[in-house]
């Protein structure tokens, strides 16, 4: 599936300092409109800039999973509990 026709896309990115998924899903007014959900994670090694400004200009959302770094597994399975908890 396009991850265009997505409800939310979520990339956790550890350069982002402020904006987490809490942060996202407080802002949604009607959270059960929300049915599909992406998840984005990059390599070890972190996404390159030029890969986050394509994801930001396909409306995702660019998060931090706080101040540590996480494996590439286990940074999908963090945002998806945290996902599953605030929604």
């Amino acid at each position: 599936q396009s991850l265009t026709s997505m409800d939310l896309i979520f990339v956790p990115y550890e350069n982002e300092k402020n904006l987490g998924i809490k942060n996202v899903i407080a802002s949604i007014k009607n959270k059960d409109a929300v049915k599909e959900v992406a998840v984005v994670v990059g390599p070890e090694g972190g996404f390159e800039e030029e890969e986050i400004e394509l994801l930001r200009n396909m409306k995702s959302y660019i998060v931090t999973l706080g101040p540590r770094i996480f494996r590439t597994e286990t940074a999908g399975f963090v945002s998806l509990t945290l996902l599953m908890y605030e929604l």
